[in-house]
């Protein structure tokens, strides 16, 4: 009896050691899931916060590109349009400029001769007329003489005027196609050579005035027939400016 109360109770106590046992491997399981779902919840939050961010940052990103985008095409539309109203500026500017200088060119006239030189030259009136039936020659001579040698004077000095005023028409010109008067009817005229050397004699004086009359008259003839070629060349000049300065306005 007492052998089998003593293997009883020797069961009974391996049975509650293996209870025991029992219940601290599950708690240690137990404590161990719990620690394993904490550490998986940790890093599941810490996932997610990484997520969050990362989707944060790309469409901030995203954002920026699209602004960036927007930017550049928008700047580049601007260029675009802009180009159009620079090329229409800078064309204009290329059109108003030769505009202007036909302008300033149009109001500058072109300086021309008087009129006053342009008329023609009469005739010297140098014939000694008198109702006396008897005349000195010598006086009649030598009153001729005066006479034509001053007309010669004064037709050359008209036209060295117009010579100086056509020299400022060509001037003005600048080398334009405008029909201009030639060279030689612009060239100085020389003064005449009339004076006649004599002994002195009676007869010798005669000649003398009659000579030196002849000499003035044919000077102031040439010297009038030059400054009437001029006038015609220069009325040419005048008109070709005119239509010019008429097509230009």
């Amino acid at each position: 009896m007492s052998t089998g109360l003593a293997l009883h109770e020797h069961e009974i106590g391996r049975a509650l050691l293996l209870r025991a046992d029992f219940q601290r491997g599950a708690h240690v399981h137990r404590v161990a899931r719990i620690f394993i779902v904490v550490i998986c919840a940790m890093a599941l939050a810490g996932c997610v916060r990484t997520t969050r961010s990362s989707i944060i940052s790309q469409t901030v990103d995203s954002k920026k590109v699209i602004k960036y985008k927007k930017y550049t095409r928008s700047k580049s539309r601007m260029r675009i349009s802009a180009l159009p109203l620079i090329s229409q500026t800078a064309n204009h500017q290329k059109v108003t400029e030769p505009n202007k200088f036909t302008e300033r060119k149009s109001t500058t006239a072109t300086p021309l001769p008087a009129a006053s030189l342009l008329s023609p030259q009469p005739e010297p009136g140098c014939e000694f007329e008198t109702g006396e039936p008897k005349i000195d020659e010598r006086q009649k001579l030598d009153y001729e003489r005066q006479c034509y040698r001053h007309a010669e004077m004064i037709v050359r000095s008209r036209l060295q005027l117009l010579q100086d005023s056509v020299d400022k028409t060509i001037g003005a010109l600048n080398g334009t196609p405008t029909p201009l008067p030639a060279a030689p009817l612009l060239s100085p005229q020389p003064e005449p050579s009339c004076d006649l050397e004599t002994t002195g004699s009676s007869g010798d004086e005669r000649q003398k005035l009659d000579y030196e009359r002849q000499c003035y008259r044919h000077a102031e003839m040439i010297v009038r027939s030059r400054l009437q070629l001029l006038q015609d060349s220069v009325d040419k000049t005048i008109d070709a400016v005119k239509r010019s300065e008429r097509g230009g306005l």
